[in-house]
């Protein structure tokens, strides 16, 4: 490990670590490689600011609070159409209405089902994609201002994570544009919502990034298709 010293601000792109529950306990959990942001913390001290479901604010906020502290920024920016919501020093991650209307069904503290059901009428009556889309171009662009060093992976465009999630996807029949949850009856093994080389993939960029400071690029065609048959290792059912 080496003295560099690098913050990681996004999403579940880069949260190092299972993200649906009882991932962590499958006994397929050790066939599946690391997260490329548990890799790169193996290399470097890295401290890691990324949470499942959060919007560009959250991640954002996280940056302002601490970006100076370390020698190395990666912004890993999240769909603009989120909403994280503050409650008792904690956040409640609103992430897509159909989220919110399982945790309402299921939720036993009422305030935080309070909270999902104003996110349903949020997501229904309020939230607007060009508003978002804006205030997000102009987070990224203040981060760009503040650090212009910063590695900054932008997870929705053409050529981003959620792209590269979306082609393994396609590749195991599994319906595109949805996640794996919590109330769903298999569970996702997947790290950052890929596959092991694929993280692999976008650790060797990063690091890339690190030592030769360049800025992070990359293109679909970088990145690994899976065959049919690795569904089975990734893709289980619960215990």
């Amino acid at each position: 490990m080496t003295d560099i010293r690098v913050g990681i601000f996004g999403d579940s792109f880069a949260f190092p670590y299972s993200i649906v529950k009882g991932a962590s306990q499958h006994p397929g959990i050790n066939d599946v490689g690391q997260a490329w942001s548990a890799m790169l913390a193996e290399k470097y001290t890295v401290t890691n600011f990324s949470w499942p479901g959060s919007d560009v604010y959250f991640s954002y906020e996280k940056f302002l609070q601490n970006y100076q502290q370390f020698d190395v920024n990666i912004f890993v920016k999240t769909a603009d159409n989120r909403l994280s919501v503050k409650y008792n020093n904690e956040y409640v991650h609103l992430y897509r209405i159909d989220w919110a209307q399982e945790s309402f069904k299921t939720e036993t503290d009422f305030n935080k089902k309070q909270i999902y059901r104003s996110g349903i009428d949020y997501f229904t009556f309020i939230q607007r994609d060009e508003r978002d889309f804006e205030l997000g171009r102009l987070m990224s662009q203040e981060v760009h201002a503040l650090d212009p060093k910063c590695i900054f992976i932008d997870t929705r465009s053409d050529h981003g994570l959620k792209n590269v999630f979306l082609n393994e996807n396609r590749a195991w029949g599994l319906t595109t544009d949805s996640y794996i949850t919590k109330f769903d009856k298999t569970i996702d093994l997947r790290y950052c919502h890929m596959t092991k080389e694929n993280n692999e993939i976008v650790y060797n960029k990063v690091v890339n990034c690190i030592e030769n400071s360049t800025t992070y690029s990359a293109n679909i065609k970088d990145f690994v298709i899976p065959l049919k048959s690795e569904k089975q290792k990734y893709i289980v059912k619960k215990n």
